[in-house]
């Protein structure tokens, strides 16, 4: 039997993505799932997690559940990934990430504030954590919900702050995720999206977006700011980087692993060049590595009221 008890995830209730009005789904302890009581969809768990993807509407990319599906990686497999990670360059990041400037803004401006980062899964500090909703397509250890950025489990007017950081080129239909966005962000909360540029393929990569194509994702805001992460050395040294482990490697798994980690440290001064020369309030765009925009929902403006009075 279904209880009346409406489902939330750190205050915010749940709904089913599915159906036009967003009804709230209710949920059944016997059963251990979600049900909309509007269509009759029922949502189930995955790994513990409330998991909204109907199969029969959003197909997932086999990248991602062949990734994650049924496996479990042994200590030893984790060990040597985490090695490997430890011998390659640092990598280099702007010195204050926007999204995370955006967070400390509304930190100051709002003790209530709710902020849903897509396709994210990273640990916050912990008075950061209560404010953050993660969702992802998989389950992961910071995950908070399963969901696609196409169906977003929440109400409208849910968030302050929407981050797609890194995410959007992985996804299938992106205007629709910028479009859920929108949809869940407050009036006069924000998007944060950022996207690879001139960069290499990697992983579940479907898409890539100029400073333009950027402006014309986000183009339901009214106000939007198109900035760099990195700059063209940047781009030089990755793909300096990429070419000298694809070509010497001769498509060995465990050459390519030494090569890459090689690689990182011949070509890291010129990542590093980048990082202490490149301007990301003016740049050109024209060989940046990643770029990003922040888009705000303003509030819609009325028009003159008519007047109460007769013509005369």
């Amino acid at each position: 039997m279904v209880s009346n008890v409406q489902t939330s995830i750190k205050g915010i209730q749940l709904i089913c993505p599915y159906c036009n009005r967003h009804p709230f789904v209710v949920y059944s302890e016997k059963e251990g799932a979600f049900t909309c009581r509007e269509c009759g969809r029922v949502y189930n768990k995955w790994d513990g997690r409330p998991c909204f993807i109907d199969k029969d509407i959003i197909r997932l990319d086999p990248y991602w559940s062949q990734t994650t599906e049924g496996k479990r990686v042994s200590r030893l497999i984790k060990l040597l990934k985490m090695t490997y990670m430890a011998l390659k360059a640092p990598r280099v990041f702007p010195k204050k990430k926007p999204h995370f400037e955006l967070l400390n803004v509304l930190r100051q401006e709002k003790d209530d504030f709710m902020a849903l980062y897509i396709g994210y899964n990273q640990p916050f500090e912990e008075d950061l954590q209560k404010h953050i909703i993660q969702l992802e397509i998989v389950p992961k250890k910071y995950v908070d919900i399963i969901a696609p950025g196409e169906k977003i489990p929440f109400p409208d007017s849910s968030f302050d702050l929407v981050v797609i950081s890194g995410v959007i080129e992985h996804t299938q239909r992106p205007f629709e995720v910028v479009d859920e966005s929108f949809r869940v962000l407050k009036y006069g909360g924000r998007l944060y999206i950022s996207s690879p540029w001139i960069y290499p393929f990697h992983g579940g990569d479907n898409y890539r977006f100029s400073h333009e194509g950027l402006r014309l994702l986000c183009s339901r805001f009214s106000k939007i700011e198109i900035g760099s992460l990195h700059g063209p050395l940047h781009s030089l040294g990755i793909f300096l980087q990429y070419s000298f482990v694809e070509y010497l490697s001769f498509r060995r798994r465990y050459l390519r692993y030494a090569l890459s980690v090689i690689a990182s440290w011949l070509f890291f001064p010129l990542i590093l060049a980048d990082a202490m020369l490149h301007n990301p309030v003016n740049p050109r765009f024209v060989l940046d590595a990643n770029i990003y925009a922040i888009a705000t929902k303003e509030i819609p403006e009325q028009g003159p009221k008519e007047s109460d009075e007769g013509d005369g």
